[in-house]
């Protein structure tokens, strides 16, 4: 009788429509893309904020302003941020310039409550790298790849003298002959 009103529950309950979300209250995704600009997406679950808080402005309020951005080890200004609504999701999004010359970004964040999942992607690099962040512990240093970090101005100045010089002599000589050309034509 017992075995029967255990499996009879049992059944109910695998039965019965299951529903998930995503554990956490906020996630954060950040892109790097090829053109030197970089976005950072926050997607608040405005329906699990605890009571405790301001509300969803509150909250948005204090993600523009405890959270930390930093390349190399070097803290970057948050730059201005754009809300919209993605299906149950509140979305924040902040977009700057990716420094020239860095190799490795790190997030923080005193915002969010608890534990948070951090995903971060380059354009081009086909996985996502995925973090578990407690809340104002520093990220893992993500390490950014060559085609999204733009050149220095004086590392592009070097590039292309070299490429000039590349040009010219080594596998230029069709060039130097075409000069010399016009200058024994242009002697007589």
């Amino acid at each position: 009788m017992i075995a029967r009103a255990f499996t009879a529950l049992l059944l109910a309950t695998v039965a019965l429509p299951m529903a998930a979300h995503e554990l956490g209250l906020v996630q954060v995704e950040v892109s790097f893309q090829r053109d030197g600009t970089y976005a950072v997406d926050f997607l608040v679950d405005a329906e699990h904020l605890p009571p405790d808080t301001s509300g969803l402005s509150g909250l948005l309020r204090d993600l523009q302003t405890k959270s930390h951005f930093a390349f190399d080890g070097h803290a970057v200004s948050l730059p201005a941020g754009e809300v919209t609504q993605v299906k149950a999701l509140t979305r924040l999004r902040l977009q700057g310039r990716t420094p020239s010359n860095v190799s490795s970004f790190t997030f923080s964040s005193e915002a969010i409550p608890d534990f948070f999942v951090l995903r971060l992607r380059s354009e081009g690099r086909g996985e996502t790298s995925t973090q578990w962040l407690e809340s104002g512990k520093p990220s893992a240093p993500f390490a950014l790849d060559r085609a999204v970090v733009p050149l220095s101005r004086w590392s592009i100045i070097k590039l292309y003298l070299v490429l000039g010089y590349t040009h010219i002599l080594p596998r230029g000589l069709d060039h130097v002959l075409f000069v010399l050309g016009i200058f024994l034509l242009a002697a007589g």
